[in-house]
């Protein structure tokens, strides 16, 4: 039997002023939420972290690049040790992976993770562990070009969400999401304007994607 997060009518509060209002939440695979900077994304997962929160699995909160432990990475399963060997180290983000490696050696049900400086390539590992682990993850992140890798996606604007469904439904809604401030990830519109030419049959989320599909003549 899967297991359940749900969040309903929640209301973020800060100095007597609401922040997000009505948020709600029941989710699996990869859920992302999409705002401005300042919008109280961080503010929401923080809360959340502190607060009961109606489910049945394992809770995860990541922020940041603090290390619980010192254990090397060859104490992890053989699967983490491949995620970190594939991951894109630097000496600014290393510490983070190696800290957020860690939190999925806890082996959680549901992940919330604040945005993170990846590279699409990392986040697409990432989220590749998260998915075969059956682990429920909940992104928030103001760069949509992020949002490629969503089940479900949560736009917020004005306090509360906008819109919200499958991924590829809320990108149908172009006119809204200009409208919210967010322009289409690079190769959905590369690809939409690509299909309108007859050169790909499909949207594609990814350049990898994008170039697989191209009918070459």
């Amino acid at each position: 039997m899967s297991k359940y997060l749900k969040i309903n009518d929640y209301n973020l509060i800060a100095n007597s002023k609401i922040l997000i209002k009505n948020f709600h939440l029941d989710f699996k695979g990869i859920t992302i939420m999409l705002g401005a900077s300042a919008s109280g994304k961080t503010l929401l997962l923080k809360d959340f972290s502190q607060s009961t929160l109606d489910t049945d699995g394992k809770v995860e909160f990541f922020f940041g690049k603090t290390l619980h432990k010192n254990n090397p990475i060859s104490s992890y399963n053989i699967e983490l040790q491949n995620l970190y060997k594939y991951l894109t180290m630097n000496h600014e983000n290393e510490k983070q992976k190696l800290a957020l490696i860690e939190v999925l050696s806890r082996n959680p049900d549901f992940l919330f993770i604040d945005d993170l400086d990846w590279t699409q390539n990392d986040l697409a590992l990432l989220f590749m562990y998260t998915n075969k682990k059956n682990i429920s993850v909940f992104y928030a992140t103001s760069d949509i070009n992020k949002t490629v890798f969503a089940d479900y996606l949560i736009v917020l604007s004005d306090n509360k969400i906008a819109i919200e469904g499958e991924t590829s439904l809320v990108y149908n809604e172009e006119k809204i999401m200009k409208l919210l401030g967010f322009n289409l990830p690079f190769y959905i519109n590369m690809s939409r304007q690509l299909r309108y030419y007859g050169i790909i049959d499909k949207i594609c989320f990814t350049k990898k994607e994008l170039e697989a599909n191209i009918k070459w003549q």
